[in-house]
């Protein structure tokens, strides 16, 4: 057997044997090997990406004024896909039309068409299409495009598009400065297609109030700091949801005069527990506020009762609120998966139990505020049990006397930004209530700012 080399250390022989392995195998940029057969496979396996790089199956040239088909299949993967192909055409049109023929991706995924070829800067995205898109005819002003899927980790992904250079006339175009167009089912749909946005303004978007995250009752009072909701309104967004007309059930929040705002578990059984009536402007569930009937339930469509992923609902109320300084609707959080900010302390209210599951519940409204912890520290107590999603995230104290525990599920969390209160989540799940170091589980309301958007305009 020959050898490339020797290095030799102090009396030590270390032999580099020569194998095979180099032509069956990618070198990364930081010299990790990964086999071959992982380049150009749509899923990054080098830490640096740089085995989706330079793929030819990536490039497609348009030489003619035919539709071209790109399809792209993916069953599963445990890896979350980035993949990027780019579009050119050698008839010498600035313009392309594109028609998605059929779109199907998972929770957290989506599919990004830009201008241009480099998908770096952020300033060539145009349009965004998520699972809930409609399919689309579209035109771009450009030279070249990139089409960029973002599949996330354990779901599947496919799409079809058709594509073919053409010759843009007329305009302006509706987004991107007026470089891309976009079909009207897409327009005014409650889903943001355009990056710009300019797809969804103008439209008769549900009206919720302006005047949000407010507490009236409070101008006249100084707020106390012990565990009780001592001043009515102090919490003004907090509803009481009772089930058979009776029972307390769960907590939730405000977001507009007719709409309320809770978790999906809480309400998962409506055929069982029916009818569902909210109790506003009070601090005790069982005295006298204004009470409601709840017309109607919409549950989030990939709710999971199993892992609690997509654990929020939105209840439609037959006669809508009185707004008074004990009733008012909470602010609710730009869209994205960041919010709250790790560190950040959050403040959440509820009825729900002292100490233990399904120990007696206090008479008064109580408040507490905890510190958001990173996801992979809440997940590490919960390897055999959950799966933290990033549409979730997680509040712990040493102490563990500041947590959630049963009848605070549905509840708000809150954070006070620029002197109005806004919701960035709802109570969700917990381990044990009441325990150091024991971490309770939210539903991260700005994942699901489109779904609450989609379904008031809907209904």
């Amino acid at each position: 057997m020959t050898t490339d080399s020797s290095v030799v250390y102090e009396g030590f022989v270390l032999q580099l044997i020569s194998t095979r392995f180099e032509s069956e195998s990618f070198e990364c940029s930081d010299l990790s090997v990964i086999p071959a057969d992982k380049k150009c496979d749509h899923i990054s396996d080098c830490p640096s990406g740089d085995d989706e790089h330079e793929c030819d199956n990536y490039d497609i040239e348009l030489s003619s004024e035919a539709w071209k088909n790109l399809t792209y299949q993916l069953a599963y993967s445990d890896h979350t896909v980035d993949a990027t192909w780019r579009i050119t055409n050698t008839r010498g049109l600035s313009g392309y039309a594109v028609q998605v023929r059929m779109i199907q991706l998972g929770k957290m995924s989506s599919l990004v068409i830009g201008l241009g070829l480099d998908d770096s800067l952020t300033e060539t995205r145009a349009v965004v299409l998520s699972p809930y898109s409609p399919l689309l005819e579209l035109l771009f002003e450009s030279e070249a495009l990139w089409v960029h899927l973002h599949s996330y980790e354990s779901t599947d992904a496919a799409f079809e598009l058709e594509l073919r250079p053409a010759h843009i006339v007329g305009g302006p175009l509706l987004c991107s400065e007026g470089r891309v167009n976009i079909s009207s089912n897409a327009i005014c749909d409650g889903e943001k297609q355009c990056i710009d946005g300019n797809d969804e303004r103008n439209c008769n978007h549900p009206i919720l109030p302006e005047e949000c995250g407010l507490r009236p009752a409070l101008d006249v009072h100084r707020v106390t700091h012990g565990s009780e909701v001592t001043i009515l309104g102090e919490a003004p967004w907090q509803v009481a949801l009772y089930a058979n007309g009776f029972r307390f059930i769960c907590g939730a929040s405000i977001i507009a005069n007719d709409w309320i705002l809770t978790a999906a578990h809480c309400v998962e059984d409506f055929y069982q527990y029916s009818p569902f009536q909210i109790q506003a402007g009070t601090l005790t569930y069982d005295t006298a506020g204004q009470v409601h009937e709840v017309s109607e339930i919409f549950i989030h469509p990939l709710y999971n009762s199993y892992s609690l992923e997509n654990d929020i609902a939105l209840l439609k109320l037959s006669t809508p609120l009185n707004f008074t300084d004990a009733v008012q609707p909470v602010c609710l959080p730009p869209p994205g998966d960041y919010l709250p900010e790790v560190g950040s302390y959050i403040t959440f209210t509820g009825w729900g139990s002292f100490g233990e599951r399904g120990g007696p519940s206090p008479r008064n409204l109580q408040k507490a505020r905890a510190p958001v912890i990173p996801n992979n520290i809440c997940q590490r107590p919960l390897t055999n049990i959950l799966r933290v999603f990033p549409s979730m995230f997680c509040t712990m104290y040493d102490t563990g006397y500041q947590s959630a525990c049963t009848g605070d599920s549905g509840g708000p969390l809150v954070q006070e930004v620029n002197g109005r209160w806004t919701i960035y989540g709802i109570t969700s799940w917990g381990l044990t209530c009441g325990e150091a170091y024991s971490p309770s589980g939210k539903t991260r309301v700005s994942s699901f700012i489109d779904f609450i958007y989609k379904t008031i305009r809907e209904s």
